[in-house]
């Protein structure tokens, strides 16, 4: 909303008036001497009596009302855009010391807001000349002002009131223009982050391999597994920011364990597929530690529950597990491991 206000006639011209003749009853002090002394280039005599002497008023402003169209907007669905980046670990954070200054409180002085409920009529005065605390002060119980006041009657100077035109205040109100209309598409933008991960924490055969896909014997399909595979050899995984994993291009889902109850094992599919009804969605995420952990439910549509990760079988061939939270470990060769998110070097 926007506010403009027009305001004519407010006029305080002082005209140059000669100064007259003193009044022969007034007496000529300090105060009055002030007042008439012309010869001094910093003293208007008369003038500033005038000036000081001058009222104006102001009533109260008259309202009014313009509106102003626009084209209307009307938001789409908003659009969802992706961008892939490639995970990097950051350097570690130097500390810096916090310098605490002590403003001396004089710099700073909360402005005061004077609130009027009703404006009225406002009154304009006028200051009078600096000059007037030395030589109008000293004069018995009269304020130095009325004292000056009284200097400038002796010199003919008389109280003007003047009566300044009425303001008027302006509200602008912006309003769609009627049948017209734009259609705006917000966009949302979210990060998803290309990264290779390594088995930070397990048996100590696949301590620091990386993972990879292998077929697992008796299971028809592509298994998310670790294996012996160095870092540099090992595919990518895309972690998306609704927890979407694909790894090398494909996407990581979970199929039911046939042999244990409480297990599932990550299984990769094309990306295009539609999820098959006998596999469940996993979702995968970095951690604050860097660590990377997934989970799946254990039924299609239920809650996360699978959670636990471990890898199951022989050096070279580790497979990889999720394992129901709560449930106890399904065999002995099972071993628990904590997967570590890597730049994709």
């Amino acid at each position: 909303m926007k506010y403009f206000i027009a305001l004519a006639g407010l006029t305080t011209a002082v005209s140059a008036a000669a100064v007259p003749t003193v009044v022969a009853t007034c007496a000529r002090d300090n105060c009055l001497r002030n007042v008439i002394a012309s010869n001094l280039a910093t003293r208007y005599g008369f003038n500033d009596c005038v000036s000081y002497l001058l009222t104006t008023l102001i009533p109260s402003p008259t309202y009014a009302t313009n509106t102003e169209y626009t084209l209307q907007t009307v938001l789409a669905a908003p659009k969802t855009i992706t961008v892939t980046e490639n995970f990097t670990t950051p350097p570690p954070i130097k500390k810096r010391a916090i310098r605490y200054i002590q403003v001396d409180g004089a710099e700073f002085q909360e402005a005061k807001k004077i609130k009027r409920d009703d404006p009225g009529i406002e009154i304009i005065t006028n200051t009078p000349p600096p000059y007037i605390i030395q030589s109008c002060t000293d004069m018995g119980t009269k304020l130095a002002t009325d004292r000056y006041a009284s200097a400038c009657f002796c010199v003919g100077a008389v109280r003007v009131t003047s009566h300044a035109a009425q303001p008027t205040i302006t509200n602008v109100v912006t309003s769609p223009s009627p049948g017209t209309s734009t259609v705006s598409t917000p966009t949302i933008s979210e990060t998803a982050y290309r990264l290779k991960v390594s088995v930070f924490s397990g048996p100590a055969a696949a301590i620091g391999k990386a993972l990879t896909t292998t077929l697992h014997a008796g299971v028809t399909g592509t298994l998310f597994a670790a294996i012996a595979t160095d870092i540099p050899a090992s595919p990518t995984l895309i972690i998306y920011p609704n927890g979407k994993t694909t790894f090398d291009g494909k996407l990581v889902t979970a199929r039911k364990s046939t042999t244990y109850t409480d297990v599932v094992f990550p299984e990769v599919i094309p990306d295009t597929e539609t999820l098959p009804a006998d596999r469940l969605a996993v979702s995968c995420k970095i951690n604050l530690d860097y660590s990377v952990t997934c989970k799946s439910p254990s039924v299609s549509g239920g809650t996360e529950d699978m959670t636990r990760m471990f890898v199951t079988g022989s050096a070279g061939t580790y497979s990889l597990r999720l394992v129901k939270i709560g449930a106890p470990n399904p065999d002995t060769n099972f071993y628990p491991i904590v997967l570590k998110a890597l730049p994709p070097t």
